[in-house]
């Protein structure tokens, strides 16, 4: 889905500043809208009242107030189709299995927008 300027949107959720700064620095020069959120609880929040216009979310695992994993499952829980990336340090893709696709951090940022831009082409989850 794009919004009213053509662009996808795309919401980073991540406790790291300087991660998010990144993420957003690729997803722009994508040409995709960003938003941002602090952590899980936040980003739920972000989810939820722009529910239907965001299309892709990533996700760190560990965050204060609300892991990356509770936000997914309650996302998932309301909208199967959502489509997500996780990152994490410290977990696994078998650790993270509402997640479309997963990526170890610390990542390459190549290997970043090769998953951002495989998700959004798809439009669909990755099996």
């Amino acid at each position: 889905m794009q919004n009213d300027t053509g662009k996808q949107v795309v919401l980073i959720v991540d406790d790291e500043e300087s991660i998010r700064q990144i993420v957003r620095q690729i997803l722009e020069l994508m040409g995709h809208e960003v938003l941002e959120a602090e952590n899980g609880f936040q980003g739920l929040q972000v989810w939820e009242a722009k529910r239907g216009t965001i299309d892709l979310i990533i996700s760190d695992d560990k965050m204060p107030r609300m892991s990356g994993r509770e936000l997914t499952a309650r996302i998932k829980a309301v909208d199967p189709s959502a489509i997500v990336l996780a990152f994490s340090g410290t977990a696994s893709k078998a650790d993270f299995p509402e997640a479309d696709e997963f990526i170890i951090k610390p990542f390459k940022l190549a290997e970043m927008r090769v998953a951002i831009a495989r998700l959004l082409a798809s439009g669909t989850p990755e099996v």
